[in-house]
Parts: structure tokens; C-alpha cells; sequence
């Protein structure tokens, strides 16, 4: 069976997101007919405030509460990505535990700086890989 894809997307103003129509025409070698499948999926962007551009919105609010949705308003998956990335080095770094609530208190308002522009805490220990 081979297939083939044709995807196009559409902004909508109204919507306030990106609509992605796919067109997969997929032909069965043993019967030689063909089967046309359209599909439509809807991406969502929104301008991140950790990338300064838009971007991809993330699928659901990725904290509970009203946090979560403020997160989830206004941050993209790559700029959730990175703050994963960073929060990943900050435990590292800082040995911290997620069983000890004020460890999790710090972490909660260095996601808030991180994703809405405050004063992040530098990761002292990390050292970027080469580009070589």
C-alpha cells in the first residue's frame, strides 16, 4: 500500500487558530482501488511569551487551576519544552527534591519568571554542548 499527503493550512482570524486539512490518498496494491481520506485537524497558536513569536498553543493546560489556564493562554509547546529543559537543570543543579513543598514553591515561581518575564535563577553548573 502506498500513500501519499497533501496537508494545507488555514489561519482563521475568527477562530484564533490554524486549521490543518490533510488529503491522504492511500491505493491498495491487491485490488488496485483507491481510497481518498480527508481529515482535518486544528492547531491552535498563540503568541508565547517565553518566544516572543507565535507559536504552536500546547494540547491542555499544563498546571491546575487558573495558572494552568494562564499557562496554557500563553505559552507554546516549545517554550513548555524549554522550561522543561530548564526545570530539569534546576533540580539537577540545586539538588532539589519535589517531595519538599518549599522546593516546589521555588520551582513554581521560576516557572511563573521563566514563562511571563520575571528573574530566572541561572543554572551555575551547566555548560552548553559544542555546535561542532
Amino acid at each position: 500500500m502506498t500513500n501519499s499527503v497533501l496537508s494545507v493550512f488555514v489561519f482563521l482570524p475568527a477562530l484564533r487558530g490554524v486549521i490543518r486539512l490533510s488529503c491522504t490518498h492511500a491505493q491498495n496494491n491487491l485490488s488496485n482501488g483507491e481510497l481518498w481520506r480527508y481529515t482535518s485537524g486544528m492547531s491552535k497558536i498563540v503568541h508565547c511569551t517565553v518566544l516572543k513569536r507565535p507559536a504552536e498553543a500546547l494540547d491542555r493546560p499544563p498546571w491546575p487551576g487558573a495558572l494552568g489556564d494562564r499557562l496554557a493562554r500563553h505559552v507554546s509547546r516549545e517554550g513548555w519544552q524549554r522550561w522543561l529543559e530548564h526545570q530539569t537543570r534546576l533540580i539537577n543543579e540545586k539538588h532539589l527534591s519535589l517531595l519538599d513543598p518549599e522546593h516546589r514553591r521555588y520551582l513554581e515561581a521560576q516557572m511563573i519568571a521563566f514563562c511571563f518575564g520575571g528573574e530566572v535563577d541561572p543554572v551555575t553548573g551547566y555548560v552548553p554542548p559544542d555546535p561542532d
